[in-house]
């Protein structure tokens, strides 16, 4: 039996090498990444334990926040600026059941003047940088910024590598922390009904978006309360369970929406 055209075999075989060519880079990349996620957890699950924390150099620096947890900074990781999945410059805990509970990490790499974070083996695009002081950006409630490329400043990419989050692996914020303060299991998947709910329970689970604050008018300060002692209520009526109806996710994101428009004309 005759094969097909020695030519034809030629182009099959240029294209097969082709193909694999453009794969084999991802492929490849997603190895790395594998690796370097297995580094990470290995390295870190000493700090599972604060205490371990602590020994290490790590110190917690301002409050615990409703979507990233308290960050604890080791400063020399911070100056030496290497990138080691096994040592993080920042680790990221939030207070479940008046326990310190690891939830991830973040890597901290300053910048000077033209410089990029890295491009591997985790993506450019995940890493924030930001021009304001260490202070700032550390403590800063988001991640939202670029930074000025002529300018120095610090890189940041957040892993969530011990509790998963809706919006992805690398994002800046995790709203699924106030559920798990809460003792609720979060959407597997994010939304907006989900991160308003969210931001409604972390008034009733610590880390909150807003306090109350002697400082506000006092009409503003009383919803704020009463807010929170609604969900505070909510959460202790429903003993034994763990997850959210989608009636309740909706009635706790219309809290939340009531309470912003009381603080709008605060915040403006």
């Amino acid at each position: 039996m005759n094969g097909p055209p020695l030519a034809t075999c030629g182009a099959l075989l240029a294209a097969t090498l082709n193909a694999s060519a453009r794969v084999a880079p991802a492929q490849q990349r997603d190895s790395a990444l594998v690796e370097f996620l297995a580094a990470a957890r290995s390295g870190t699950a000493q700090f599972r334990d604060p205490a371990a924390a602590l020994a290490a150099g790590y110190r917690p620096i301002g409050p615990e926040t409703a979507a990233m947890g308290q960050h604890w900074l080791q400063p020399a990781l911070l100056v030496e600026g290497r990138l080691d999945p096994a040592a993080p410059q920042v680790l990221a805990y939030a207070t479940v059941a008046d326990r310190r509970v690891l939830v991830g990490v973040a890597y901290a790499i300053p910048l000077g003047p033209g410089q990029a974070p890295p491009d591997s083996p985790v993506a450019q695009h995940l890493w924030h940088a930001h021009d304001g002081t260490v202070d700032e950006e550390i403590l800063a409630d988001s991640h939202g910024g670029s930074g000025a490329a002529r300018r120095n400043r610090v890189a940041v990419l957040h892993a969530w590598i011990w509790v998963e989050n809706p919006a992805g692996l690398f994002a800046a914020e995790n709203w699924a922390l106030p559920y798990l303060r809460m003792g609720i299991a979060a959407p597997r998947a994010t939304s907006a009904v989900a991160e308003l709910a969210a931001k409604a329970l972390a008034l009733g689970s610590g880390g909150a978006p807003v306090q109350p604050d002697s400082t506000r008018p006092p009409a503003v300060a009383r919803v704020v309360s009463a807010t929170t002692d609604s969900v505070i209520e909510w959460r202790r009526r429903r003993v034994g369970v763990d997850s959210l109806s989608r009636a309740e996710a909706e009635w706790l994101a219309g809290l939340w929406h009531g309470l912003a428009r009381a603080l709008r004309p605060q915040e403006e």
